[in-house]
């Protein structure tokens, strides 16, 4: 007998159970039409294939068993069988230990090649056997193991193995790992079976660093395998310092997403669990709200679907397209039943158009025309009188228009009846909205009342000073919503009357608003990106859901959660009111600050929230609160932050700049306005914070920081660059060491002008405006790039195009930020399609020139490198016993497998007084390549990033959501040359790199190699003093 049991060792979802009913007919026949009797067991009932199983298992399989036989197959696919020997009890023999020549079972065969039947069955078993640590350690907290399954059987397996692991262990690290996976899941599904290893440790890494410390046993377990897996990547990687992505455990519980553009519009049955939308690219989607799976994809028109509706009893719904076209869909088969071509006017926007349903008729209407349908098909023509009427809307099966400006008819387009109702003051209709139970309309006019109109013909007209863009009533229309700019206004509706009662203020407009079912919040989405809940009985805001990533146009309640979606965005997200408040997501600044600036430890972040704020914010992001409040006197148009002298400048529309000093809060420097008394538009600091440049309207002018009893100080105008008002105004700028400024306008020049020479040179232009100018650390390198994407890399001792890089991918690529690592190795770049990029500067040797005082130099540069100095620094043995070129070479940059060598050559100036200059050649210990240029990691951070400052081996950045992301980047040695940082994305690039003579710079490297520093006698600086040197001595 064969026994098909459940207990099949995978997590698969079982077949509905097939009950088989036989009985014995009352008069069995034979062929021939003789009667014959027939044994009585032959036509006893069958037991159902799956009962047999139960009642077998029940009888022999007890619960010892069922662990003894559950823990040996976990063993097995631990690989514990696998070269051991193991108790084996014959028939007639003792018990003895044999091999049992058992393969190993390790979790990849070989490369590309995985165990799938460990990957399937041993989570069941090691559940099922009571073995959880082992689950814990093997399962739930191996990374490799996540990715494994989630490469080879996809996400949705895994998730579904943690989730029976949490509903039977009642673990909460369980439920967190499996709800980082549901975070992650939409862009997984995107890369399919192309997951990469180093996408899916940084992600996890990235939502779940934060949640290590208080939960270490499975997380913290998780996050330092991701990390040591990262540090040991032999591919370039950003390793993730913070939690800067979602974080599980919050609100957020799902995203449904497809790639069908920004969802218009949506609806939800409660009955059969359904989920419609209807999106951009003219596909309504179906999800399972069951299971949150995609049903079907109804391919309509090319055009857009502005509305849908759940029909006939659960199994239809209507869909309403930009050509006009109105369909009909069948949920359970997903074919087209029903489509009527010119339904509605083309091309309107979702907000003009309307689809109402009634029991027996189907209205498509906008303001200035309607069409009413039968269920068929069948087309309900109205009179001509109608057709010239401006179109209120439907209440019940009638239309109701308006007729002149005083004129209402209420008409049913099936008898053809009529009942006019005349208005006491004239109409002139903003926006209305219907409410079937109370049977009456009611209509905002433009001159400020509300008139409300009943199906008799009864009317109310009252005082209502708002012009609502949002308005519509709650569910069980007690509740009718008004949204006007930043305000929700709600209204009582009882039967005379509509009395307001709550006010409720945003801080960006109000586009979407919906009434719980219980009648006890109100949740509202606004164009910043947040979902704010409500008391609708106090008013108090509850609770802000951030991480939406685009404007909330479409809220739902729905069982507890709250669906979201927008017209930005191909997803739509499910949010739960009743979740953990142990695991909100951390506070950040608001989203889409006007102005930002970032400390570079990502500890501090400065902003103005509102353009027209006259105060700048200091946030604390290590607690995740507001720490004070520096107050200006006009708008700010610009922030900026020297990271080492710890200045907070703020400049203002009125011309003048506010400096205010971290380490002394009561103080606060000011630099007058201009004569002009134009606004700043732009401010810079130099990469060693002497100089500062203010760029006015007209000019550009050039101050230096110093100190003066240890209290910053700002001095000048040093200089001054003249700006043509006939030419674009300036969009960003740098300002580089050697008194030297770079600078880009809007409409895409960029500039290069010399305050010690009064001179200015134009570089070549971009075809868009100019939206980032960053500097290297050493000042000999700087990254332009544009709103187009394009981006240029400049050599600037001497200027020179190095290289072009574009970047073509499904979105905008305009940059808006950059930042070169410590070595200027490498620039990070931040885009406006949410992405973080990493190019290679150059490879092998770069040579770095400063020019100034020998006495200052020395004094000043050992100051700064001795406070580089760390546990990873070099010192070079100079071999010499001068005082000063002792005093000169103290120590070296830190800056890992690199050596800095130093070069001098003596000059003279006007006044016969001696510099130095001093050459700084930075040699890797990896041989030069041809990767200049080229990029080398590209990662989806989920929001555009809007500031990046330099912080040790990476960056630290604020995205335009608010949240700081702090990274460090790795890159090996070697580089495999097949590397494809585009091998997860769907996007190309190019690097057209510049050819340049460096036939000097290799004969720097070969003179190195015999030089022997101690030969250096700067007593002969002295016979030097009538002709300059031209030769450059290498140490």
């Amino acid at each position: 007998m064969e026994i098909d049991h459940s207990d099949n060792g995978s997590f698969t979802t079982e077949r509905p159970l097939e009950v088989e009913n036989f009985s014995p007919p009352s008069s069995p026949e034979v062929e021939g039409g003789h009667e014959e009797p027939i044994r009585a067991e032959l036509y006893q009932p069958k037991l159902p294939r799956q009962v047999l199983s139960e009642v077998v298992k029940t009888h022999y399989l007890t619960p010892e068993r069922r662990g003894r036989t559950h823990r040996i197959l976990a063993e097995y696919f631990q690989g514990r069988w696998s070269g051991r020997l193991k108790p084996a009890a014959l028939p007639g023999l003792k018990l003895l230990l044999s091999d049992r020549k058992v393969p190993p079972q390790p979790l990849w065969f070989a490369a590309g090649l995985a165990n799938v039947r460990k990957l399937q069955e041993l989570p069941y078993h090691l559940l099922h056997a009571g073995l959880w640590e082992e689950l814990r350690q093997e399962v739930i907290g191996s990374a490799e193991w996540l990715y494994c399954k989630s490469r080879v059987c996809g996400v949705a397996s895994v998730i579904s193995d943690l989730d029976q692991c949490f509903k039977y262990m009642n673990c909460s690290e369980t439920g967190l790992v499996r709800d980082a996976l549901i975070l992650m899941k939409p862009s997984l599904d995107v890369l399919s079976g192309h997951m990469d290893q180093s996408l899916f440790y940084s992600e996890l890494l990235a939502r779940l660093s934060s949640l290590s410390s208080t939960f270490c046993a499975v997380i913290g377990q998780l996050c330092r395998q991701c990390e040591d897996w990262l540090q040991m990547c032999q591919v370039p990687v950003l390793i993730p310092k913070s939690s800067f992505l979602q974080q599980p455990g919050g609100a957020l519980q799902h995203t449904l997403t497809a790639p069908y553009g920004g969802v218009l519009c949506l609806d939800i049955d409660v009955a059969v669990q359904l989920l419609v939308t209807g999106s951009a690219g003219g596909v309504v989607a179906v999800w399972s709200l069951e299971d949150k799976q995609l049903v079907h994809a109804l391919q309509g028109p090319p055009g857009a679907i502005l509305s849908v509706k759940i029909i006939e009893s659960s199994t239809n719904c209507l869909s309403l397209a930009a050509d006009g076209s109105l369909r009909r869909w069948s949920l359970k088969s997903g074919q087209q039943l029903l489509c009527i071509q010119e339904a509605g006017p083309v091309g309107p926007t979702p907000s003009s158009v309307h689809l109402e349903v009634s029991d027996e008729l189907l209205f498509v209407y906008s303001w200035t025309q309607v069409k009413v349908w039968r269920p068929d098909g069948t087309e309900i023509h109205l009179g001509s009188s109608e057709d010239a009427s401006l179109v209120m809307g439907v209440l019940g099966d009638s239309v109701v228009s308006l007729h002149g400006s005083d004129q209402v008819r209420i008409s049913d387009p099936v008898t053809g009846t009529q009942i006019g109702v005349k208005l006491t003051r004239s109409l002139t209709p903003v926006n209305a909205v219907t409410s079937p139970n109370h049977g009456k309309m009611f209509v905002v006019s433009e001159d400020g009342f509300l008139h409300q109109i009943s199906r008799t013909g009864k009317q109310t007209i009252t005082q209502f000073p708002l012009q609502p863009s949002l308005f519509s009533v709650s569910e069980d229309e007690k509740i009718l919503l008004a949204g006007c700019e930043e305000t929700l206004s709600l209204f009582n509706i009882s039967s005379n009357s509509v009395d307001r009662f709550l006010d409720l203020q945003h801080d960006d407009k109000v586009l979407s608003a919906c009434v719980s079912s219980h009648c006890r919040h109100i949740i509202s989405g606004a164009a910043d990106q947040l979902i704010r809940i409500w008391s609708v009985t106090t008013g108090l805001l509850l609770d802000a859901l951030c991480g939406c990533n685009s404007p909330v146009t479409s809220l739902l309640f729905y069982d507890g959660f709250v669906v979201s979606a927008s017209m930005a965005a191909a997803s739509v997200q499910l949010w739960s009111l009743t979740y953990d408040a142990r695991h909100k997501p951390p506070a950040h600044i608001p989203l889409g600050s006007a102005h930002a600036a970032v400390a570079k430890d990502g500890d501090q972040v400065f902003y103005v929230h509102h353009q027209s704020q006259r105060e700048v914010m200091s946030w604390n992001n290590r607690t995740g609160s507001l720490s004070e409040r520096l107050a200006v006197s006009a708008e700010v148009s610009c922030l900026e932050l020297a990271q080492h002298k710890r200045l907070l400048l703020c400049g203002l529309k009125s011309g003048t700049v506010l400096i205010y000093p971290l380490t002394f809060p009561q103080e606060t420097l000011c630099i007058p306005p201009p004569e002009s008394r134009s606004l700043v538009l732009c401010l810079a600091v130099s990469s060693q914070e002497k100089h500062l440049a203010i760029a006015y309207e007209d000019s550009v002018c050039l101050f230096e920081i110093t100190t003066r009893d240890n209290f910053p100080t700002v001095e000048g105008p040093l200089g001054k660059a003249t700006l043509s008002l006939l030419h674009a105004p300036l969009s960003c700028m740098a300002l580089l060491p050697d008194r030297r400024l770079l600078y880009g306008t809007s409409c895409g020049e960029v500039k290069l002008h010399d305050y010690s020479s009064s001179e200015s040179s134009n570089l070549q232009s971009h075809c868009s405006s100019v939206t980032c100018v960053t500097a290297s650390n050493w000042g000999m390198h700087a990254l332009v790039g544009s709103q187009d994407g394009m981006q240029r890399l400049w050599a600037l001792n001497p200027v020179a195009l190095d290289h072009t890089m574009e970047y073509k991918g499904l979105f905008s690529e305009g940059v808006l930020c950059a930042a070169f690592s410590d070595s200027d190795q490498f620039v990070f770049t931040g885009s406006q399609d949410r992405t973080i990029k990493v190019w290679d500067v150059a490879s092998g040797e770069r040579v770095y020139n400063l020019t100034g005082n020998l006495q200052d130099f020395i004094s000043e540069k050992q100051q700064k490198l001795k406070s580089h100095t760390g546990p990873e620094c070099q010192r070079l043995p100079l071999g010499s016993t001068d005082e000063t070129t002792s005093a000169l070479f103290p120590t070296v940059h830190p800056v890992p497998r690199s050596l800095f060598m130093f070069g001098i050559k003596i000059l003279r100036d006007s006044v016969h007084q001696l510099h130095l200059q001093v050459q700084f050649c930075l040699y890797s210990s990896a041989p030069p390549s041809s990767s200049s240029g080229k990029l080398l990691y590209v990662q989806y951070v989920y929001s555009p990033v809007v500031r990046m400052v330099t912080f040790r081996n990476g960056f630290v950045a604020l995205s335009l959501q608010g949240s700081v992301i702090q990274e460090a980047f790795r890159c090996p040695d070697h580089i495999n040359p097949d590397h494809n940082p585009l091998r997860t994305i769907k996007a190309q690039y190019r690097v057209t790199s510049s050819e340049r003579d460096r036939d000097s710079q290799q004969t720097c490297v070969c003179d190195l190699q015999d030089f022997n520093p101690a030969r250096i006698n700067l007593n002969f600086v002295s016979m030097l003093r009538t002709k300059p040197s031209s030769a450059c001595i290498l140490l």
